[in-house]
């Protein structure tokens, strides 16, 4: 089975949230600006981090949540009750880890008094009350574990929080202002969690070894290699995609295979699309939203999508399919996107533009 659209994950990084809510503590900080909760940096390319989470509503704490399809970032959870962070992509390194990445890949939404779940929950008739939704952080799990009071409370831009630092705590909470936030369960055994994932010599944790990880395995690098003819069958409703056979793109190369009527699409417009992704080397789809049978939609702009992806679609007119052909260095590069796209990887896609806006 094909992994869930890619890019139907990175456009969900460009949900703008108008949050805006009150604490009932002078001390609560925001994330941002000259505060505490704006300190925070997350992890450099290559480091491998682990926040212990929770989510609370009316004084509940929920079930750890599970992932939504492929991780595009490196920023993902293993039902297990931790944030693991390993940014394998700039967007999602230091300052900006954010949570809202980490909200996109479980499938939630956090406004500023409602948390919307991947299945429609949770139900909040148990507040008393008008509830709002606070976050709590912790920068030591085991700290948070033994009954410690949260470092800093964030009520505004909660998407914004960066996730950090290492083996932190963070609890979102739904729910009358005065409740008490309570720390995530996964606390108290965030080191043996993070060991899994290799060897943890976090001061707060000592030296634990580590054990099998439960990463998937990378893909090794496609630098060198020519583009081949697209494999296997199309899906459903799938276009064809007429992958350039021979070395590798160096350049962006567009064509438009049906020209539009409609909209121009520009830099920094909302865009919905139907698209379908194939991997030059291997000629295997890896991405399609003809899958899924639902369009993306998203910001076009680099950061929210691959710069390629981005500069392929503008000047599109809606009603248009266009062929677009990206060099690695326009895609994922030397990185790759974890055991879906390759690192040094040229991609090509064949993109129908369906609404601007």
């Amino acid at each position: 089975m094909r992994p869930r659209p890619l890019l139907a994950a990175l456009a969900a990084l460009t949900l703008v949230l108008g949050l805006a809510a009150c604490s009932d503590d002078d001390d609560g900080a925001t994330a941002g600006g000259d505060d505490p909760a704006g300190a925070v940096e997350g992890p450099a390319l290559g480091e491998h981090w682990h926040v212990a989470y929770a989510v609370q509503v009316c004084g509940e704490v929920l079930p750890a949540a599970a992932d939504r399809g492929a991780d595009t970032y490196g920023i993902h959870t293993h039902s297990d009750g931790l944030i693991h962070l390993h940014p394998f992509l700039a967007a999602a390194a230091g300052a900006d880890a954010k949570l809202q990445v980490f909200l996109d890949q479980i499938g939630a939404r956090v406004g500023p008094d409602a948390i919307e779940l991947a299945d429609g929950g949770p139900d909040t008739g148990a507040c008393d009350g008008d509830p709002v939704v606070r976050v709590a952080q912790w920068d030591d799990a085991l700290d948070a574990a033994d009954g410690a009071e949260p470092d800093r409370i964030v009520t505004d831009d909660i998407g914004d929080i960066v996730l950090g630092p290492d083996l932190a705590a963070l609890t979102i909470a739904l729910g009358p202002e005065d409740e008490a936030i309570q720390a995530p369960p996964s606390a108290t055994e965030i080191c043996r969690l993070a060991a899994a994932d290799g060897p943890t010599d976090h001061p707060s944790c000592g030296d634990t070894g580590g054990g099998p990880s439960t990463e998937p395995a990378a893909l090794p690098s496609a630098a060198g290699l020519p583009c081949v003819a697209p494999q296997g069958e199309r899906g459903a409703g799938e276009p064809a995609v007429a992958v350039p056979v021979g070395p590798a793109p160096t350049e962006l190369v567009v064509e438009d295979e049906v020209t539009g009527d409609g909209d121009v699409a520009a830099i920094g417009d909302v865009v919905t699309v139907d698209y379908v992704g194939v991997a030059c080397s291997t000629g295997e789809v890896f991405d399609s939203s003809y899958e899924s049978g639902q369009p993306a939609t998203f910001d076009l702009r680099p950061g929210s999508v691959i710069e390629g992806f981005a500069s392929g679609i503008e000047g599109m007119a809606v009603g248009g399919r266009r062929l677009v052909v990206i060099p690695s260095d326009q895609a994922y590069g030397p990185q790759g996107s974890g055991a879906v796209i390759a690192p040094d990887e040229a991609l090509v896609f064949v993109v129908e533009l369906r609404a601007i806006g």
